[in-house]
């Protein structure tokens, strides 16, 4: 392991959750002779909940076969914000389960580590070494927030970010300053949420192209119900996540091409001519450097004078 003084790893705070019993005392065993005395073995989701909303641990060991939930489910929680006050715990996840779709969900909740069972505690301390000299940068897209996953000739132009690691710093020695780190959190997820903003808007303009496109090509929208749903569905994602104009503009798009979408046999230039610069007004919203505020105005006034009152009408009909 990493050269850390026994006094050092004291001041870890783990947080054990193991159904099986056997496992849980032997694991808490094997951290104990390592030095890792602040050790919380529980055996329900229940308790790790209670414990992660009033307590801050620095690494949690989390079984997949807990009885009493969905212990992928609460990862995405966490990473989320909806538990606990660091959506950065180091998460290690063990799991006896080897199928393909189980590992996957796992991963894609953003845990740090995953380990099949039956594990040694080689395999656990070489996971906690990395977690403390090698943690991986977060990244934040839509549908994700974990660590990062892929090697890093393949990064690209991703964003990354630097995450607080309170157990690299308590096995440093360092102290830990709950005020401060809570600050940094904030921080971090403003700008993780308009990192996926602009993302998000990016997907839609994607989208609304593929409309446009197919709609010049062929002069009808017959068959395109898949891109319409994303396009609905990725407008509620951005509406949700932005503010303002943001929140204003995706109102009048989803109002629009959910008009759209009932009845696609009878879309007209005029509703596509809108669809565009309605999606790029949106893209300059969700950008840290709008310069254009003009630009939203004037399309914000040319989608409320569009009002295709007879086709909405006969659409509630129906």
């Amino acid at each position: 392991m990493v050269r850390i003084s026994e006094k050092n790893r004291a001041n870890a705070k783990i947080l054990l959750a193991d159904n099986d019993s056997v496992m849980r005392q032997g694991l808490r065993n094997a951290l104990a002779a390592e030095g890792f005395k602040d050790v919380r073995p529980v055996g329900r989701l229940a308790s790790v909940r209670e414990i992660m909303a009033a307590t801050l641990v620095d690494l949690l060991i989390l079984d997949a076969d807990t009885p009493d939930g969905d212990a992928i489910a609460l990862v995405s929680d966490i990473r989320n914000s909806r538990l606990g006050r660091n959506p950065f715990l180091p998460i290690i996840f063990v799991t006896w389960d080897a199928d393909r779709t189980t590992i996957n969900r796992a991963a894609n909740s953003g845990v740090d580590f995953i380990l099949m069972k039956p594990l040694s505690p080689t395999q656990l301390f070489t996971r906690i070494k990395s977690l403390v000299s090698d943690r991986k940068p977060f990244v934040a897209t839509p549908g994700y927030i974990g660590p990062e996953r892929r090697e890093k000739e393949r990064w690209g132009n991703t964003r990354h970010f630097e995450v607080p690691n309170t157990l690299r710093d308590r096995l440093d020695g360092k102290p830990v300053d709950h005020a401060a780190m809570s600050d940094q959190i904030d921080l971090l997820m403003r700008e993780m949420t308009g990192s996926l903003l602009e993302l998000s808007a990016a997907k839609l303009a994607g989208n609304v192209d593929e409309i446009c496109r197919t709609y010049e090509k062929a002069k009808t929208l017959s068959g395109s119900e898949a891109v319409f749903a994303s396009v609905l569905a990725t407008a509620a994602e951005v509406k949700a996540l932005g503010t303002g104009d943001i929140t204003k503009l995706c109102a009048s798009l989803i109002k629009i091409v959910g008009t759209m979408r009932r009845n696609l046999a009878e879309v007209d230039a005029k509703q596509i001519e809108l669809l565009e610069p309605l999606t790029q007004s949106i893209l300059l919203a969700a950008s840290p450097n709008l310069q254009e505020p003009a630009v939203m105005d004037e399309i914000s006034q040319a989608v409320s004078r569009f009002a295709p009152k007879k086709r909405a009408a006969a659409a509630e009909a129906a």
